[in-house]
């Protein structure tokens, strides 16, 4: 559904089920909306602000979400593989058994962020913000920890015991 979105007010909204792939909401505000399930394949987020966003089980494959604002997002088994999120604010988000398989998530925030039971494999993680991250359970072979900050010594122990790579010492 090719909808044109963008710089629109959608708080509180609710979306759940809805087909939107390939839509466009650069720079909307939908703080607070709900997105259960929602088909946003190839959808564009470029400086959208989704915080406190409910995208549960949200199919977001190959989506665009530069310099998205996803604090306090809740992206339970949502499935985001091959999308963009550079620069992404994904302070505190929940993605418990979320699919960020080849993700690019370059220069993001994710602190505090649960990442447990996570697919990380071959992600970008590269210049990330990742104190406080829960990576329990995650599978983490072949995702880039170039120059990440804001790891434990427990964290990179484990990261390099499942196969990260460039963990920083």
């Amino acid at each position: 559904m090719k909808a044109h979105l963008q710089a629109s007010d959608f708080r509180q909204a609710n979306f759940n089920d809805s087909k939107l792939n390939q839509s466009r909401w650069d720079e909307a505000n939908l703080t607070g909306a709900q997105l259960w399930q929602a088909n946003l394949e190839k959808a564009k987020f470029i400086r959208t602000i989704l915080a406190s966003c409910d995208l549960t089980g949200a199919d977001l494959i190959a989506a665009d979400l530069t310099a998205a604002d996803l604090t306090e997002g809740i992206l339970h088994q949502a499935q985001l593989e091959g999308a963009n999120l550079v620069d992404a604010d994904l302070t505190r988000a929940q993605l418990v058994q979320t699919s960020l398989f080849a993700v690019n998530l370059e220069g993001a925030v994710l602190q505090d962020a649960n990442l447990v039971d996570v697919d990380l494999r071959e992600a970008n993680l590269e210049n990330t913000q990742l104190d406080g991250v829960d990576f329990s359970e995650s599978r983490v072979a072949g995702a880039i920890f170039t120059d990440a900050q804001g790891l434990s010594p427990a964290q990179k122990r484990f990261l390099k015991l499942n196969g990260a790579l460039n963990v920083p010492d």
